[in-house]
C-alpha cells in the first residue's frame, strides 16, 4: 500500500491542490490530510462606493484599508489559509457585539472551503482514496460537516479506526493543553484513556496498524516548539529562540507499549523529522503553509513491513 501523508495545512487551498497533484504523480492508494484543516486568520471585508476595504478595530474606532486588486486578494487569501468574510458595515458592527454571530460566520467559511476541497477531489475520477482528520485547532462543530463528506472514496478519521486494505489506521485529534486554549485539548490521563478506549479489542495486529495522532510523542525530535510566555510572545535565550517539548507523554507511552508499524504526527510545525521509538517509525512532516510550501511523507507498505519511505517538499 502506498500512502502520502500531509498535516497542518491550515485552510490553504494551494497546499491542498498540491497534495492532490503529488498523490496522482506518486500513484498512491491513500492520501491522508491530517490535523488542523482550518485556517487561523479571518479577514472582514466591506464594500463602500464600489470599493472593497479590509476593516478592523472596535465600534468606537473602525479602520478601513482599501484593497487594490480584489480578485488577486481573494486568490492569495485562499491560497494561504485565510478566510474572507464579506459583510455590510452593519453586519461588521453586529459581529463586534455578538461573538456567537461572528463564530457562526467563521464556521460557515471554514465549512464552505472544505466543501470546495471535497468537490475538487470528486470532480475527477481519482485512483486513490482521501482520509481527512481534524486537529486541535479545528472546531468541534466541524465534525458533523466532516462526517457528512463520508463516501466510498472519502474517509473521515475522528477518534476512530479506519480499515484500509490490510491495514488499520487509528486516528486521534487532541493534544495536551497549550497556551492558545484550542478546541481539542485534554489532560495526559484523558488522552491515554480515550485512545485506549478506541483501541479496545479492535486492533487485529499492531504490526499492520498505523497510528495517526495529531500530537507527537513527548521529548522526541518531533515535538520541539518555541516557548511562549504569559503575554503569548516567543521566549529568546542568548539571542536564540528557546525550544521546549510540547508532545504527549501518554502518546509516547502508547507507542512504546503498542509498537504499531508506523506513527504519523503533526502539531509542531517546526519539528520536521523522523525517528524510531523502538521498532516504530514515527514522523512529523512539519508545516510551512504560510509560505505555500507543502511538506509530506511518502510510504510504501506491505504486511508488517515499511518497504521504503521518504520526505517530500513541493
Amino acid at each position: 500500500m502506498k500512502i502520502f501523508f500531509v498535516t497542518d495545512i491550515h485552510g490553504s487551498s494551494l497546499l491542498y491542490l498540491k497534495a492532490l497533484i503529488v498523490a496522482k504523480d506518486l500513484n498512491i492508494d491513500l492520501l491522508i490530510i491530517s490535523g488542523d484543516l482550518s485556517g487561523k486568520e479571518v479577514i472582514p471585508v466591506i464594500e463602500d462606493n464600489g470599493e472593497k476595504y479590509i476593516v478592523s478595530g472596535g465600534s468606537n474606532c473602525i479602520q478601513k484599508e482599501k484593497i487594490k486588486n480584489y480578485p488577486e486578494f481573494l486568490r492569495d487569501s485562499e491560497d494561504y489559509g485565510k478566510y474572507i468574510l464579506e459583510l455590510t458595515f452593519k453586519q461588521y458592527v453586529e459581529c463586534l457585539n455578538d461573538q456567537l454571530k461572528a463564530d457562526g460566520l467563521i464556521l460557515g467559511a471554514v465549512i464552505e472551503r472544505l466543501k470546495n476541497w471535497v468537490k475538487e477531489y470528486n470532480d475527477e475520477d481519482r485512483d486513490y482514496k482521501l482520509l481527512l482528520c481534524p486537529g486541535n485547532d479545528d472546531l468541534i462543530e466541524l465534525d458533523s460537516a466532516l462526517n457528512g463528506f463520508r463516501s466510498k472514496n472519502i474517509l473521515i478519521g475522528i477518534n476512530n479506526i479506519v480499515n484500509f486494505k490490510e491495514f488499520q489506521i487509528l486516528n486521534y485529534s487532541s493534544v495536551p493543553f497549550t497556551p492558545w486554549a484550542t478546541p481539542r485539548e485534554k489532560t495526559e490521563e484523558e488522552i491515554e484513556i480515550e485512545i485506549k478506549r478506541i483501541i479496545g479489542g479492535n486492533i487485529e495486529r499492531m504490526g499492520n496498524c498505523i497510528f495517526n495522532f495529531h500530537c507527537p510523542p513527548y521529548n522526541t525530535l518531533l515535538d520541539n516548539a518555541p516557548l511562549i510566555d504569559k503575554q503569548y510572545k516567543i521566549v529568546f535565550k542568548g539571542g536564540e529562540i528557546k525550544k521546549v517539548h510540547v508532545g504527549s507523554k501518554a502518546i509516547l507511552k502508547l507507542i512504546k507499549d503498542s509498537q504499531p508499524l508506523l506513527s504519523l504526527h503533526g502539531h509542531t510545525h517546526e519539528s520536521c523529522a523522523e525517528t524510531f521509538i523502538q521498532k516504530t517509525l514515527c514522523v512529523n512532516p512539519g508545516s510551512e503553509y504560510a509560505q505555500g510550501i507543502l511538506r509530506g511523507y511518502y510510504f510504501d507498505l506491505s504486511e508488517n513491513c515499511i518497504n521504503k519511505f521518504h520526505r517530500l517538499e513541493r
